[in-house]
Parts: C-alpha cells; structure tokens; sequence
C-alpha cells in the first residue's frame, strides 16, 4: 500500500504535488519517535558511558549506537521510498556547500601542530565526522524530521518549503556547540542545501554523500591549515 500523500508545493506551477517525503500520519508519528531517540542516544550515552570507557570512546559509543538505530531506520522505513528522480543539480548544490564552508576557514589551526591535531582522540571524531555523522544525521534530520514536518504542513496546506526551513531550523539550533550568531546561520543555510539535494533527488544517500563531502573538507581545511 502506497502511503505516500499530496503535499501542497507553493513553488509548483501546478500546486499539489505528489511527493516521497510526506508519509500517512502514522509514519509520521514513528519518524518522530526515531528521531527522537536518535538525538537522545547521541546526546546523552557518553555522559552515561564516560565514567565507564572515558570520554573519547563514550562519544565514539554514541555514534555507534546512533549509526545501528539509523541503519534499522533506514532500511525499515525509506530504502523502499529511495527514488532516485534526478542528479542533475546534485554535484553544483555539493559544491555550494563547499563553498560555504570555504567562507569560514578553520580559526583553531593556528594554535596547533600536526601532531597535536592527529591524536587518537581527533582521529576518532574525524572519523565520525566524515563516515559515521552524515548518515546518521541525514536519516534523522532529513529523513524522519523532515518527513514528519511534510505531513505536518500537508495537515495545514503549508509547502514543502516551509518544511524545508522548519528542519533547517532545529538542525541549526540542535548544534549547541557554537557560540556565535554567524555560525548557526552557516549551519541553517548548509541543511538547506542538503534538504534541497534531498527533494531534487528523492533518496537519502545523496544527502549523506554531500554531507560527508562537506565534512571531509573541513577536516582537510584544518589540516591544511596547522601544516601551512
């Protein structure tokens, strides 16, 4: 059975549009309970962890134990959704985000030296920043957050785009590790570009392929940076 519903799209020139993104209402419900869990997992098993494994392992345990519920969400509920629709805009959004990320260099680099960059512990969150994160994140925010914020607006004939802003929203606001204004608005306009990738492609992967890409340069800015 298709759940799939109409969502009204204000930027269509036909107006309701048929889209993979808005679930049935009891879809929805589930994708906020799993994101929910999700970002509890994440935030709050290396304080229960720490005083067992220390902090390094305990927040690389929360990915771990974040990237198995992902997996089991991503092959329960969107692997049969995936519909690839096209990648024509999927390698110029990536490359936007890049470019983003290129305006705001790394700050720290200079403090450090290669050696003290490439600890065990750094080596281990640059891991999870490239290969681990973007999925797990990618299946949270733009696969269950982003899903259920669809059927939200369908239940108030809101757009897809609204939507689209709402995710960015608490994507932004959920990285409480910034301190400034200019660095939750980098993080806003980077999920609305995922989020884009993510309604021009119909699928998760891009999405977490773009998001890894995006990560994997900000490691290697850094890097680039303490050498040079």
């Amino acid at each position: 059975m298709n759940t799939d519903i109409e969502l009204l799209d204000n930027t269509h020139s036909q107006g309701i549009v048929k889209t993979v993104f808005a679930p049935s209402a009891k879809t929805a419900v589930l994708y906020i309970i799993f994101f929910i869990i999700t970002l509890t997992v994440l935030n709050r098993t290396p304080d229960v962890v720490a005083k067992y494994v220390g902090p390094v392992k305990a927040y690389f345990s929360s990915y771990i134990f974040g990237l198995v519920i992902t997996v089991l969400i991503y092959f329960t509920l969107f692997l049969k959704c995936e519909r690839i629709k096209s990648l024509n805009k999927f390698i110029p959004l990536t490359l936007s985000l890049l470019f983003v990320q290129s305006l705001s260099p790394p700050s720290s680099g200079a403090y450090l030296t290669l050696s003290s960059l490439l600890t065990q512990g750094n080596i281990i969150y640059f891991f999870i920043m490239v290969v681990i994160g973007p999925f797990v994140e990618e299946v949270a925010f733009r696969g269950c957050l982003f899903g259920s914020l669809c059927c939200l607006c369908k239940s108030f004939n809101g757009g897809i785009i609204v939507a689209l802003l709402m995710t960015s929203l608490v994507f932004s606001v959920m990285h409480a590790q910034y301190d400034s204004i200019s660095a939750y608005i980098t993080e806003f306009v980077f999920s609305v570009i995922l989020t884009t990738i993510r309604i021009n492609t119909k699928s998760l992967i891009y999405p977490v392929l773009a998001h890894a890409a995006l990560n994997a340069f900000a490691v290697l800015s850094l890097i680039v940076s303490v050498v040079l």
